[in-house]
């Protein structure tokens, strides 16, 4: 490694780089993740996924055990806001298409782990240090725990660690099964099982993609889940506070709060290429970087992430606004979803113009999975926007959005959202796996971070 490589040390993080010199991916895999400083366990994160979703799945499934017993008893339970112009009954089940069509999130997260697993096989066996979680090259770096891959890559390529890609092929795994849970008697009461997944998947995109070339300055997973939890609580309350006078005006200035401090927090550590944390630490350090700004390494970072910003607030400001006229807060869900999504591409946006700015391409398949989910997902978007139900309206008010099938004469135009969604997921998913294949024969002291 060069002399300019070595300026990076446990000492000398990239925020303290001179500005004008590139950080390269060598450098960032040279830091180490020491266990005193807070572990980055890559391999944690679909494990801790797969915890979370068992525990999450019991209480889901027994409410929706209950309604539909409850159902099928005559008795009281809530209200369902099926399609009824186009409600196909199985097995005493009133909207079995709506929980059918989930088929498609199942099926092709399945294929996808499978996809990333047998490219994974296709290496050489990974040397894993069991005890501590963490990936090294070779024994004798056991302290330090670079994170790279093989004997014989570990100098050309990105890291091999692709456990963020088995994240997102389980949480399309995931989508499918609580979608079609909530597809069973879909209400305010149960919106969350639809939602919580969605929101996971697309953090953790934002996180995949990142970790590309960071992957020893990501935040860990425990701090990931736990904000994640925050965020999934925040959902649940307002469908709660919905509607509720003082309780939604207050619930808004929560949101907002919360916000502004993810997003200064959040800015300045990816601003100065440092590891996330949201402690108590946090706000010290945020405070540092205010008193001692730097000039900027990169100007189109610094310009993405204030677009991001200004994105953010813009539509948490209007949402918040409607909020406060309506006392509503039956718009978080779709608001919180729409504000990742949105940085989720601002940043993908941001990665493939430095590729090419860094004499980087982007091979054809990878272009042909990305037309592929756009297209997918422009025509999904178009059945997404067509209401055939409303949950926060009243019963006949929503009834009278039911519109008849579509597809079959079995299928309404939901149906078709979760088939074409998911296929478009899918192809996105396959896009980012396939997004560096360029770099596989690049050394990595000429990969450069951004």
């Amino acid at each position: 490694m060069d002399g300019r490589s070595s300026q990076i040390s446990p000492t000398n993080s990239p925020a303290k780089r001179k500005w004008e010199d590139k950080i390269t991916f060598a450098e960032i895999l040279e830091l180490p993740v020491k266990r005193h400083t807070g572990e980055v366990y890559l391999k944690q994160y679909w494990k801790i996924l797969l915890v979370i979703a068992i525990f999450y799945s019991v209480p889901s499934i027994q409410f929706v055990i209950v309604q539909y017993m409850e159902r099928q008893s005559g008795g009281d339970g809530i209200y369902c806001y099926y399609n009824f112009k186009c409600s196909q009954e199985f097995l005493g089940i009133a909207a079995f298409n709506n929980i059918i069509s989930n088929v498609g999130y199942v099926l092709l997260g399945m294929c996808y782990l499978g996809i990333v697993r047998f490219l994974d096989d296709s290496h050489p066996p990974v040397i894993d240090d069991e005890e501590s979680g963490l990936l090294a090259h070779r024994p004798e770096d056991a302290e330090r725990i670079p994170l790279c891959q093989n004997e014989e890559s570990f100098t050309k390529g990105l890291h091999k660690d692709h456990s963020l890609y088995y994240c997102l092929g389980w949480t399309l795994f995931l989508e499918g099964v609580f979608s079609g849970l909530y597809h069973v008697c879909p209400s305010r009461i149960d919106f969350q099982f639809d939602t919580t997944f969605m929101i996971i998947g697309s953090v953790l995109l934002f996180i995949a993609i990142y970790q590309k070339r960071q992957p020893t300055i990501i935040a860990g997973p425990f701090r990931v889940y736990s904000l994640l939890g925050g965020i999934i609580l925040l959902n649940v309350v307002s469908l709660v506070f919905d509607r509720q006078g003082s309780g939604s005006i207050i619930f808004w200035v929560i949101v907002m709060i919360v916000l502004a401090w993810v997003s200064l927090i959040g800015s300045l550590y990816l601003y100065h290429f440092e590891r996330v944390s949201f402690g108590r630490k946090s706000l010290k350090r945020a405070w540092f970087h205010i008193r001692h700004p730097s000039r900027p390494r990169d100007l189109l970072r610094l310009a993405a992430i204030i677009f991001a910003n200004c994105v953010n607030f813009s539509l948490t400001i209007v949402t918040a606004m409607k909020g406060y006229t309506d006392l509503a807060t039956q718009d978080f869900p779709s608001f919180i979803l729409a504000l990742i999504v949105l940085d989720d591409f601002i940043y993908l946006i941001y990665y493939m113009i430095m590729k090419y700015r860094r004499g980087e391409r982007v091979q054809i398949r990878a272009w042909i999975f990305l037309v592929s989910a756009i297209a997918f997902w422009g025509v999904a978007s178009y059945y997404y926007d067509i209401a055939i139900t409303n949950k926060f309206l009243t019963p006949a008010e929503s009834k009278a959005l039911n519109r008849p099938c579509v597809l079959f004469e079995y299928f309404d135009d939901h149906d078709i959202w979760h088939f074409l969604s998911s296929v478009g997921l899918f192809f996105l998913f396959l896009f980012l796996r396939f997004l560096d294949t360029d770099l596989d024969n690049y050394e990595r002291e000429k990969i450069t971070v951004f």
